[in-house]
């Protein structure tokens, strides 16, 4: 059988991407130790954020256990290790956080009071493409439920907008239910904040020191090390656009 030029052609080869002009290279002293700072800086931004987050969880404990156990919403209070301190707060979640409608139907559930803020009201408005109409306006006018004709969408539904947030006695009505209550309503009502007192010692050395060794100690903060120093300027970033 002959070859079909067609069904038989050689597949053509890719065209090789030209590579772009590689740019030259220049002694730079310093170079070395900025960007080893940097790493530095990402890995001690991933651990604070790792320890912030046990502590928060420590501290929701607390929270809960008081307040349960007062049927109340506990005090804030100062956390302290050895010389270091730090007041420990619970706040009412901000009212420009607007909560979602699965967290609404689960306050509902426990009868937790919310304020709304309607900003635009439901609504019916007349389709403004009708209104320049001036016949089908007259109409309207002599006899709305009688124009013969009239547009199935010349009536039109303006959707309500609005957001449902917590309020002053959110907090106080959490805390005056149950243990399991308390545990499913924190996350959405409250939220947590922790404030440090550092203390006067000044042995930055003597701090880096200790601090490095507590990462070495720990195996699942040498892994939030190690990624944090594979993609340094990311978590720089991260932090940046969050504060």
């Amino acid at each position: 059988m002959a070859k079909s030029i067609f069904a038989d052609a050689p597949i053509a080869p890719t065209p090789k991407k030209k590579g772009g002009k590689q740019a030259r290279t220049v002694k730079m002293p310093g170079l070395r130790n900025l960007n080893e700072v940097t790493k530095a800086v990402a890995v001690l931004m991933a651990v604070r954020e790792t320890l912030v987050a046990e502590i928060k969880e420590k501290m929701i404990s607390e929270f809960i256990q008081t307040g349960v156990a007062t049927k109340q919403r506990p005090d804030n209070f100062v956390g302290e290790d050895g010389d270091e301190t730090a007041s420990c707060q619970l706040r009412k979640r901000s009212s420009a956080s607007s909560l979602s409608p699965e967290e609404i139907e689960i306050c509902k559930k426990h009868n937790i009071p919310l304020d709304t803020n309607v900003s635009q009201s439901e609504t019916f408005i007349f389709n403004s493409a009708y209104l320049s109409d001036t016949k089908l306006m007259a109409k309207i006018e002599a006899a709305l439920s009688k124009v013969p004709g009239l547009p199935a969408d010349l009536i039109m539904k303006q959707p309500e907008i609005s957001k449902t947030f917590t309020n002053d006695q959110s907090l106080d009505k959490m805390f005056m239910l149950g243990e399991s209550a308390v545990q499913e309503l924190i996350g959405i009502l409250g939220v947590t904040a922790i404030t440090p007192r550092f203390s006067e010692e000044s042995d930055m050395v003597g701090i880096m020191t200790r601090v490095w060794h507590m990462v070495g100690a720990s195996a699942s903060l040498r892994d939030v090390a190690r990624n944090a120093a594979a993609n340094p300027i990311s978590i720089i970033e991260r932090k940046r656009k969050a504060a």
